[in-house]
């Protein structure tokens, strides 16, 4: 049957995303617990919020603390989180952030400004990864959380830019390197801590607030708004990507039930080269429209030639999964970004 979009808003739609797939995972751990969120108010932030709402709406009675650079946009944005009484949003950046003298069931620290511009300043961003890690688990022990989950990246897999012998130094991949120090820093920070750490290392993904920087996000726009898709480079580097509703669900699904110390890649595996996933985009948005492939062999200022996840241990572990079909979560995303008109996300937590 076909959904049927006409009458509801944004965040109407991403509830109803997210209250058909709630059938699919156990969150009664998450039942009258406080949590204690970084980067609460950026694309991954907003989907973990609806979630949390949408399980408030059947009786879960969550909390959430928040730390956000910018609340006054987000709610200027997202009014819709301005009546919610269960979210309690702190103004502060995550280095600095002032601590709360208050008990927090679980942490999630998901913050890190993944803007083009700001991935360029590598000294900034390693020092924000580890300040900011080492500041987050410092309220985590303070708060006597049960367990933390660190948002990483899949890019900690990638180390071809550390030299195998002496001689001139390669160019780091700056946001990799401050990942990798990220969770390492917070492996040493929680030795021997009753606080149990687990990671998310997230791939690509589609839907309502993505970075407008990213190829899909850049795809779908094109799709609705330019005379042809633009692909920037040959369109062979592979991509896989799962939905944000999704997302969301598995994030709290390994926060909740990941093992200790153990780190789980969030992403899909259905996998295409970046020209198929265009094609996939135009075929359902636009199919009258071409598809114009560039030059050169790279592709949205990455080296990244393949770049998707291996979900068998969140599948084997956990029981998660990619529920929403990409056709799906393409539709789903063109008829959010048709609603909201303006950047696919140009606001960062």
């Amino acid at each position: 049957m076909a959904e049927n979009f006409s009458e509801l808003n944004v965040d109407e739609l991403a509830q109803a995303d997210i209250n058909h797939l709630l059938e699919f995972v156990d969150f009664s751990l998450l039942s009258d617990k406080h949590l204690f969120v970084t980067g609460c108010t950026g694309f991954m932030g907003y989907w973990i919020l609806m979630t949390i709402h949408c399980l408030n709406i059947k009786g879960f009675n969550i909390q959430v603390t928040g730390i956000s650079r910018h609340p006054d946009e987000f709610y200027q944005r997202h009014p819709f989180f301005l009546s919610k009484k269960w979210l309690h949003l702190i103004k502060g950046e995550i280095r600095d952030f002032p601590f709360k003298n208050e008990v927090y069931d679980y942490v999630i620290h998901a913050a890190m400004d993944t803007r083009p511009d700001k991935l360029k300043n590598g000294s900034d961003l390693i020092d924000i990864a580890t300040r900011g890690i080492k500041r987050v688990i410092e309220q985590a022990k303070m708060a006597s959380a049960n367990s933390i989950l660190i948002v990483s990246s899949g890019a900690v897999y990638e180390s071809d830019y550390v030299p195998q012998k002496p001689g001139k130094l390669n160019s780091a991949n700056y946001y990799s390197i401050a990942k990798q120090l990220m969770e390492q820093v917070a492996l040493s920070e929680t030795e021997g801590s009753m606080c149990q750490l687990k990671l998310a290392r997230c791939f690509a993904f589609i839907g309502y607030l993505l970075p407008k920087h990213l190829a899909v996000a850049q795809f779908i726009r094109s799709a609705l708004n330019d005379e042809c898709i633009t692909i920037h480079g040959n369109g062979s580097p592979v991509r896989s990507y799962l939905y944000a509703a999704d997302m969301a669900l598995w994030l709290l699904q390994i926060l909740i039930n990941g093992r200790d110390k153990a780190a789980y890649d969030v992403g899909s595996d259905d996998v295409k080269s970046l020209i198929d996933h265009a094609e996939h985009i135009r075929q359902i948005i636009a199919p009258n429209k071409s598809i114009f492939v560039g030059k050169g062999g790279a592709n949205q200022s990455s080296s990244r030639q393949v770049y998707v996840p291996d979900i068998t241990t969140a599948k084997d572990e956990l029981g998660l999964d990619v529920w929403t079909d990409l056709r799906a979560a393409i539709r789903k995303t063109m008829e959010m970004e048709n609603m909201f008109n303006d950047d696919l996300c140009s606001f960062q937590e």
